[in-house]
C-alpha cells in the first residue's frame, strides 16, 4: 500500500498571529462600541433623572395650588353660604340651583322647597319675598290646609291616604268646585262666596260612588260624616248652618255648607271665584 501525500496546508504561526491580531481588534472595537452605548445609556438616565426630580417640583408646587385653592374656595363657600343664609332670613327666595341646602348655617328642617313661575327655590318657611322675584309662589305642600292637601292627590293616592270614607269624599268635594263637569256648588252673595245644601251633597254623593253602590239612606250618613270631615280638614273654615228648603209645597229646615269671603283659605281670595250674585239664593 502507498501513502498519499497530505494536500492540506497547515497555517503557519505568523497566520495564526495574524488572526489572532485581527480578533483582538475587533473585540477592542466591540468593546469600545458598548462603552459608548453605555455612556449614551448613563446619559439618558441621568436625563431622566433630571426629568423625574423637575416632575416632582411640577408636582409639588400643583399640590400646594390646589391646596390654596381648595383653601380659598371653602372660605368663599363658607361666605357665600352665610350670605345666603342672611338673606333667607330676610325673607328671601333664592333659585334652588344655586343653593345646597345642607350646607347653609340654618337650622336642620327650616328650609323649605316652594315652586314659583320660573322654576324651584329656597325659602324660610311663610316668608314672602320682598322683591317678588321668580313670579307669584305656588304654595308648598306644607301651607295647604289638610282638606287642600288632600284634594290635590289623584284618586289612587287618595284612596289610599285618606283615612276614612267620609274624609275621601269631603277631599273628592273639595275637588268638585274646579271641575267643569260635575260642580254641586253654587256661587254665593252676601259674603258667602260658595255654598252646597245637605241635599245636593247627598245626590253628588251617590253619583260619586256610583247610585246602585250606595242607597238613599246610607248616603244621607255620609253627607253627616263629610261635613264633619270638612270641618276638621279645613280646621273649620267652612261654616255650616240650616236654611229653608220649600220643595213640593213642604217647607223644611237642612245643613247648608258655605265658604265665607274673607275667610283665609291658602292660595284663595275672593277674586279668585266668580263674585257673581245666584238669585234665590237664601240665608
Amino acid at each position: 500500500m502507498s501513502i498519499q501525500p497530505d494536500t492540506t496546508t497547515a497555517p503557519t504561526n505568523e497566520q495564526l498571529a495574524a488572526e489572532l491580531q485581527q480578533l483582538r481588534e475587533r473585540v477592542d472595537d466591540l468593546e469600545a462600541t458598548v462603552e459608548e452605548q453605555q455612556n449614551v445609556i448613563e446619559q439618558k438616565d441621568d436625563r431622566i433623572s433630571e426629568l423625574e426630580e423637575q416632575l416632582d417640583e411640577v408636582a409639588d408646587e400643583q399640590d400646594r395650588k390646589h391646596a390654596r385653592f381648595d383653601a380659598a374656595t371653602d372660605l368663599n363657600d363658607d361666605r357665600l353660604n352665610e350670605l345666603m343664609a342672611r338673606e333667607l332670613e330676610k325673607g328671601a327666595h333664592l333659585p334652588a340651583g344655586i343653593v345646597v341646602e345642607f350646607d347653609l348655617p340654618i337650622k336642620e328642617g327650616r328650609l323649605e322647597k316652594i315652586q314659583k313661575d320660573s322654576g324651584e327655590y329656597y325659602r324660610l318657611p311663610e316668608s314672602e319675598d320682598p322683591l317678588a322675584r321668580g313670579g307669584s309662589t305656588n304654595l308648598a305642600h306644607a301651607d295647604l290646609l289638610p282638606i287642600q292637601q288632600l284634594a290635590q292627590m289623584d284618586d289612587e293616592m287618595l284612596d289610599r291616604t285618606a283615612k276614612t270614607k267620609g274624609d275621601y269624599l269631603a277631599a273628592k268635594l273639595w275637588q268638585a268646585r274646579d271641575s267643569e263637569i260635575d260642580n254641586p256648588w253654587k256661587n254665593g252673595c252676601k259674603g258667602v262666596r260658595a255654598y252646597i245644601d245637605a241635599s245636593e251633597m247627598k245626590h253628588w254623593i251617590r253619583r260619586e260612588l256610583g247610585r246602585g253602590a250606595v242607597d238613599d239612606a246610607y248616603a244621607k250618613k255620609l253627607v253627616s260624616r263629610t261635613i264633619g270631615a270638612m270641618k276638621d280638614l279645613t280646621k273649620d273654615r267652612i261654616k255650616v248652618d240650616k236654611t229653608k228648603s220649600g220643595r213640593s209645597g213642604v217647607t223644611s229646615k237642612e245643613r247648608r255648607v258655605k265658604i265665607m269671603e274673607g275667610t283665609e283659605i291658602p292660595g284663595e281670595t275672593s277674586h279668585d271665584r266668580n263674585e257673581e250674585e245666584t238669585v234665590g239664593v237664601h240665608e
